[in-house]
């Protein structure tokens, strides 16, 4: 009897089952895979905050550039800087496309509105371009 009691405790000291090891590589593939699902999820919000800033950037030095031009030098139409290597894209940022519109106000026509809108790739399947809008008037002579 005492021989029985010592072979039971032999058995019960081996070591895991097959179901205990199955049941703990299942339970650290889910955290694996949690992990790294959320790792992947920071990483493209940190894409997409990088090409938000990138684009508020590029809108700025535009109506910067807008705004330093003289009044009689502006012309009402839509200037596009496409995307892509060429001649006309934006330098150093092929992947952004940037729109400048100037039109007249409407109510008085010495006042010309200026709208930039700046694109890129993962933020038109957004739907999510960042626009600055400004105003530009005439300076009065007393003023120049």
């Amino acid at each position: 009897m005492s021989q029985t009691i010592l072979t039971i405790k032999q058995k019960q000291n081996k070591g895991f089952s097959l179901i205990e090891a199955l049941v703990a590589m299942g339970f650290i593939t889910i955290v694996a895979l949690s992990v790294f699902t959320a790792q992947a999820g920071h990483f493209n919000m940190v894409l997409n905050s990088r090409d938000r800033t990138i684009a508020t950037q590029l809108a700025e030095e535009s109506l910067e550039n807008l705004m330093s031009l003289r009044y009689d030098d502006l012309e009402v139409g839509v200037f596009t800087e496409p995307y892509g290597l060429g001649s006309d894209s934006i330098p150093n940022f092929p992947d952004f496309r940037r729109v400048l519109t100037i039109t007249k106000n409407l109510v008085n026509d010495q006042i010309f509105e200026a709208t930039v809108s700046v694109f890129w790739p993962r933020a038109e399947r957004a739907n999510s371009p960042v626009v600055m809008h400004t105003s530009i008037v005439q300076r009065p002579e007393s003023a120049l």
